[in-house]
């Protein structure tokens, strides 16, 4: 039950992830979007070193509270047509992610000893979910509500009066431990080359699977689809790929290793990916098929960078998730200043094109991280 309530919270934090369609809707300039994104961003997901330092120490459930109250105020948007609002409202959305995603890792990775890479993927498919029918639910929500979507906050401040009453099991704070930054990285002075390289294996990862979404609705428009498939059912599809391939994938990772899997997903990403760019189908269900599929590959990297971690470090779960999502994060949202101007200059499609050869990045980094792992062995669950 617990596991489930944790799962339906991811949800509704990724819900509120509607800055992608909400740009679109209101015709906003692109590289004024791309850098808002970038700064409000940078400056949300570095704290999530800190947050996941804190979730470490027993402050996960509070952290968990706090997120939300934060991350909602997104829904605020549409009273506004100023950019300075709208960054800070994002500033504000990214700070709960930031304080979120750590807090609620560190749970889920609690729930069971030997199968940390099911319980993160299981953990992690809520968010996809949410994300997956977020632009749909934002698009209904505002014309239902005559844009006055900052309803959506009963639901969302309903769930947090469950989650305040929930007992997780969990460490409890030690207040006398010093929060300093080298006490913090202490734990991975012994395998600093692994997590090195899993975090830039992340970084390229998650600006081609976060870059595809940003893009998702430009991109679909100039394929030529119907607007109703342009405006959230072609980023439903994808994301719900995620959701749903993300879980036997993770089981297959605690059978047959984490590593292994990045190699299979990212060969048949690099396969699907640029069949997507340059051989787009006219038919609805065969390019359904196609975004299904890229984002069950591309998206199931995430967890399994993240499951590998937890198993190299498996005392520092809420730290090892915070370098892996939010401080790899801190360098996907630079990258969307990058994004919008070139998209701006060259076009959406050649954009698409060169972020393409980023899913080489994790093949080589996760092959070179094998050398280092056979001089000294990740930290076994299982036992």
């Amino acid at each position: 039950m617990q596991l489930f309530l944790l799962w339906f919270s991811h949800v509704m934090m990724d819900l509120l992830g509607i800055w992608p369609i909400f740009k679109v809707i209101f015709n906003l300039d692109i590289a004024k979007v791309g850098f808002l994104m970038a700064i409000a961003g940078f400056c949300g997901e570095a704290c999530q070193l800190i947050f996941g330092h804190l979730s470490d120490k027993g402050y996960s459930k509070k952290l968990l509270i706090l997120s939300f109250v934060s991350s909602s105020c997104i829904l605020f948007l549409p009273l506004t047509n100023s950019y300075l609002v709208y960054f800070f409202l994002l500033l504000l959305f990214y700070l709960g992610s930031g304080a979120y995603h750590p807090a609620a890792a560190n749970i889920a990775s609690q729930f069971s000893a030997k199968r940390k890479g099911l319980m993160i993927t299981l953990f992690s498919s809520g968010g996809q979910v949410g994300a997956a029918f977020s632009q749909i639910a934002f698009v209904f929500f505002y014309h239902k509500t005559g844009g006055h979507i900052y309803l959506f906050l009963i639901p969302v401040y309903l769930l947090l009066f469950i989650l305040k009453k929930t007992d997780f099991a969990l460490v409890r704070p030690t207040l006398s431990t010093e929060h300093s930054f080298s006490n913090m990285l202490a734990p991975f002075k012994d395998k600093k080359a692994s997590i090195v390289l899993l975090y830039f294996s992340q970084v390229a990862n998650q600006i081609l699977f976060f870059g595809s979404i940003f893009l998702m609705p430009e991109l679909l428009k100039s394929f030529g689809y119907p607007q109703w498939y342009v405006f959230g059912v072609g980023h439903m599809i994808y994301i719900l790929g995620m959701a749903i391939v993300m879980i036997p994938v993770g089981y297959l990772a605690d059978m047959v290793g984490e590593k292994k899997l990045v190699h299979i997903c990212s060969v048949l990403s690099l396969a699907v990916f640029y069949i997507f760019l340059f051989f787009p189908p006219a038919s609805l269900v065969s390019v359904s098929i196609l975004l299904f599929t890229l984002g069950g590959v591309l998206g199931s990297l995430n967890p399994m960078f993240l499951s590998y971690g937890h198993k190299l470090f498996p005392k520092n779960t809420g730290t090892v998730s915070a370098i892996l999502m939010g401080f790899a994060w801190c360098a996907v949202y630079l990258s969307f200043g990058i994004i919008g101007v070139v998209v701006k200059k060259f076009g959406v499609q050649t954009t698409m094109l060169g972020m393409g050869s980023l899913i080489f990045v994790p093949i080589i980094l996760m092959s070179l991280e094998s050398v280092f792992a056979k001089k000294q062995k990740p930290v076994s669950v299982f036992h």
